[in-house]
């Protein structure tokens, strides 16, 4: 993998915030006390991505971390601490944002091994074109045809995106918590809260640009690196590009992170069918963490027997050690 690492990547923010949904409506848990958070919450652990440009480097790295290690534990410690403070049963949000998280974390586990057989890399590589984020973005513009009957160049994504401030101050400290005792790191939660406040303000500035000047910048500005950036910005004119990444046909492809293990994994399944397959088992992820939450105590075990130990970088097991997550001072994850 060459110069990954000072690039980064632009989620599909349509796409998971529709999956979101999706989630709670087959769940038939209603949403609507929080707002539009839940389309915030949806972003996971990418929410680390729309914040302090200048910081980039170091905030990609703890999303990185938080993509491929430790996830059950992740979530053991987050509703561990919120049942001590009993935050969890207070506040509809502090439940709500780390079923967003689950249900982004899921549907990459499914997404990003499928899209590797096409890119051969997770992260944009020199002089190669990133096909990663064109095809993420090309399947947000295909949702936003398709269920929000807008045209992508001048869907106003930001307006999805505001925040409305959760008072119980437990909901901050909680994520903070779960990220000290489980990766020993003790900013996640003033990150993740930055992230809320400011992500409308990123999506304005990074995917809004109904006149195309910005894909022109974006143009430009790919001469000289392998950011990807003209992708960045969502357009109706090429939808149709996507049809050769979506895998109607249903062809075999081979999970890109298995091809050196015992086992090869192998599937016939096709973007849509991945959407559908990520959604079946995120609901039920849900629908059997909310009888957890019932009770008083809350076991480790409890997790293990309903969420996957899954990375969403390679779709399988985390701890894959992977050349483009660094170890950074003050940031541990073994």
């Amino acid at each position: 993998m060459q110069n990954t690492e000072k690039r980064g990547k632009m989620a599909g923010a349509v796409v998971h915030t529709k999956f979101f949904d999706d989630c709670l409506k087959d769940c038939n848990i209603n949403q609507c006390n929080s707002g539009n958070n839940c389309n915030i919450y949806s972003q996971g652990h990418d929410l680390l991505l729309y914040i302090e440009t200048w910081n980039f480097i170091k905030n990609r790295q703890i999303s990185l971390i938080l993509s491929n290690y430790k996830f059950q534990e992740f979530i053991y410690n987050y509703l561990k601490e919120a049942k001590r403070n009993g935050s969890i049963y207070e506040t509809e949000d502090v439940k709500l944002f780390i079923y967003g998280y689950i249900s982004h974390h899921i549907l990459d586990s499914y997404f990003h091994p499928f899209i590797m057989q096409y890119c051969e890399d997770y992260l944009p590589s020199k002089n190669k074109a990133w096909l990663h984020g064109t095809i993420e973005t090309l399947y947000d513009s295909s949702f936003i045809t398709e269920y929000y009957k807008e045209d992508p160049l001048k869907f106003k994504l930001y307006k999805n995106l505001q925040y409305t401030k959760v008072k119980n101050p437990n909901f901050i400290s909680n994520i903070n918590q779960a990220g000290i005792d489980t990766y020993n790191i003790n900013c996640l939660g003033k990150k993740i809260n930055i992230a809320f406040h400011s992500m409308d303000k990123y999506m304005h500035l990074y995917r809004y640009d109904p006149r195309n000047f910005k894909k022109f910048i974006g143009r430009i500005y790919d001469k000289f690196t392998s950011m990807g950036s003209e992708t960045f910005f969502y357009t109706g004119e090429n939808i149709e590009e996507l049809e050769k990444y979506k895998n109607s046909e249903n062809k075999e492809w081979v999970n890109y992170w298995s091809k050196n293990q015992e086992h090869v994994i192998k599937s016939k399944e096709g973007l849509d069918d991945l959407y559908k397959h990520a959604l079946d088992i995120t609901s039920r992820i849900i629908i059997d963490l909310e009888e957890v939450i019932k009770y008083s105590k809350i076991n480790f075990n409890d997790i293990i027997d309903i969420i996957p130990n899954t990375s969403a970088i390679t779709g399988m097991e985390c701890g894959t050690e992977l050349p483009f997550i660094k170890k950074k001072r003050g940031i541990r994850y073994e």
